[in-house]
């Protein structure tokens, strides 16, 4: 705990002791918490600009021996007078400084090369920096890592499924998993879609890459030893022909192997003059005594072909493996120019992610009958079928089905390309009613009577003449003021323009007030749902869940898939003190680990520990309340 703090403090004396630039003059330069790393585990790197207010993150991705992972950027901006002959100057400097979570991956020297970094169209580099990373000294047996891939021999453009396997013995403090293939410009990465229900038990996050993902829960035994197993797979597909070594899966744990007295009080009693998480073992008065572990899976080799040039179909879709297509059409009696909805469905063995709908339209007896509605279509997978709906429009009242929709492919098992097709799909289409002018005006002439008109000299048939038998008729502005009608019709564009002005307003306060009494009871509603958490034996997890819904209402953070990363970028941003941010992420990593590490999967917790972790949300929330209102 003193080397952490002991390197932060080194970090922050390196970015108070920059030279100022003015705005006009430009700096990029990258800097390091050290240069001597050991291979997983995570040091702080950070990429500081000064000149300008903000700057975009450079790409980091495929650098090879490393991890980076974006923690967030945070805008330096200082001040300072200074007075000479009398006459009192301001100067104003900006800076932006990004922060990454940096791990090595491989062990020897290690090169980060210089990173470009876009600002108002120019790139500006930081200078190259050269680490040197070995493995941590001690190895285990209670932490395991095991790397699988569907085949050794594929083509181009192939899904090959990766399978990850962590095994855990053990509860680990704190892990990092690494594969280094998944950041390999060689390969494109394909996620599988999550199972529809996460919350069974049977899936828990684990960190890889510097990422929390999903993994399917297990168990297992090797060489007679017991395990929690946490499993990931994902679909490699190559991009270019060759033999490729798929580096070594690595994991590297803290784990506590025993404790020593410490006179060193607790950092959170520190801050809140109280060691309330007394006895519990991660924020006990005791010193724990923490060892980092590392352990590797085998490299394995992938021997990547081309796909030959040989019958390849002048609209191949690029998909390579055995892939079915099956399709209908809603509703099948329509007239010319009515919409018609055309469902598409596509199977393949794993990976559906790269399947895309076939071009219909360069189809010629498609192009001939139908017009494609110019909107994307529709897309779902289900049960790994994917499914695709379109609307299409029938041109004439010929057509007497919609023709195949047909799928090229390249089959690793035959080695041939393959075409398949759906069945045509019958249709009745009618021709659509042409409305003349005559329907509209009536079919035939207008009828006379054949008897001439003649005047009468007095009664009711009598032509009356003269100005005494003209009515008024004015329909001028003042007669719009005497006629209710009118003035109805004059009168209800305002109004109705008025009441919807007011409605809308209404409508926008109601949503603020609803947010802000979402924030304004997000402590309340978090405290309540702790009270109870430690005789569950989910804790760790409701007590997360808490958490995280009281960071969402309490910072207006709508996503479903909040992380802590994010709540740490928005806590900084509002000047949050970093030592509690520190001790919050403590308890999340806590938390987090013990949900899928061996033994302590389902632990119960203290009740001082719980309120410890109240303890740190009540002033967290203190502190937000200075500057969020």
């Amino acid at each position: 705990m003193k080397i952490k703090y002991a390197a932060a403090i080194i970090i922050t004396a390196l970015l108070t002791a920059l030279p100022l630039q003015a705005q006009d003059d430009i700096v990029v330069r990258a800097a390091i918490e050290k240069r001597t790393l050991e291979v997983g585990i995570p040091i702080r790197f950070q990429v500081q600009v000064q000149g300008v207010p903000n700057a975009t993150p450079p790409d980091t991705a495929g650098i090879a021996g490393f991890n980076f992972q974006y923690q967030g950027g945070s805008a330096q901006n200082r001040s300072y007078q200074h007075t000479v002959n009398g006459q009192t100057q301001t100067r104003v400097f900006t800076g932006f400084i990004m922060d990454y979570q940096l791990t090595a991956l491989t062990p020897g020297e290690l090169k980060i090369p210089a990173l470009a970094v876009q600002i108002n169209g120019k790139a500006y580099y930081t200078q190259p920096i050269t680490v040197s990373a070995s493995k941590p000294a001690e190895s285990t047996t209670d932490f395991l890592i095991r790397m699988k891939i569907g085949k050794n021999t594929a083509y181009v453009g192939q899904p090959i499924p990766l399978t990850l396997t962590w095994y855990l013995s053990k509860k680990p403090e704190q892990c990092n998993l690494n594969l280094p293939v998944l950041n390999s410009p060689e390969f494109e990465i394909g996620t599988p879609p999550e199972p529809e229900k996460t919350d069974s038990g049977n899936y828990a996050k684990l960190p890889l890459n510097g990422q929390m993902v999903l993994g399917e829960l297990g168990q297992d035994t090797v060489n007679g030893k017991d395990f929690q197993t946490v499993s990931v797979t994902r679909y490699i597909i190559p991009t270019r022909p060759g033999e490729f070594k798929i580096e070594p899966a690595t994991v590297s744990c803290s784990a506590v192997t025993g404790y020593k007295k410490s006179a060193r009080r607790s950092p959170f009693s520190d801050m809140f003059n109280d060691d309330f998480f007394g006895n519990d073992p991660f924020f006990s008065g005791r010193q724990a005594i923490v060892k980092n572990f590392f352990n590797s899976s085998e490299a394995q080799t992938l021997n990547v072909l081309a796909l030959p040039e040989k019958g390849k179909p002048a609209n191949f879709s690029g998909l390579v493996g055995e892939y079915i297509i099956a399709s209908k059409v809603e509703p099948a009696n329509a007239s010319v120019g009515e919409p018609i909805t055309l469902t598409t469905m596509i199977s393949g063995i794993g990976y559906t992610g790269n399947i895309t709908m076939p071009d219909i339209e360069s189809q010629a007896d498609f192009a001939r009958d139908f017009k494609l509605s110019n909107d994307k279509p529709e897309t779902k997978v289900v049960d790994a079928i994917k499914i695709f709906k379109q609307q299409i429009r029938a041109k004439h009242a010929d057509i007497k089905e919609v023709p195949p929709i047909r799928l090229s492919f390249f089959n690793p098992q035959t080695g041939n390309y393959q075409i398949v097709s759906s069945q045509p799909m019958p249709v009745h289409i009618k021709a659509a009613k042409i409305v003349t002018l005559n329907d509209i005006e009536g079919s035939g002439p207008i009828s006379t009577p054949g008897t001439v008109l003649k005047s009468t000299d007095s009664g009711i048939m009598h032509n009356y003449t003269g100005e005494s038998c003209l009515i008024s008729s004015d329909t001028g502005i003042k007669s719009w003021l005497h006629s209710p009608g009118w003035l109805t019709i004059l009168l209800l564009p305002p109004a109705a323009y008025i009441a919807l002005l007011i409605l809308t307003t209404i409508i926008r306060k109601r949503e603020e007030n609803s947010g802000s009494r979402r924030s304004g009871q997000a402590l309340k509603k978090f405290k309540a749902a702790t009270k109870v958490v430690t005789t569950d034996p989910a804790a760790c997890q409701k007590l997360l869940d808490a958490l995280y819904r009281y960071f969402s209402d309490r910072l207006h953070i709508e996503s479903v898939t909040i992380t802590f990363n994010e709540i740490e970028g928005v806590l900084n941003s509002n000047d949050v003190d970093k030592n509690l941010i520190a001790n919050l992420k403590k308890a999340v990593d806590h938390c987090e680990a013990s949900r899928y590490a061996g033994g302590a999967v389902g632990q119960a917790v203290s009740d001082k520990f719980v309120k410890g972790i109240v303890n740190i949300i009540e002033e967290t929330d203190r502190q937000l309340s200075e500057v969020i209102k």
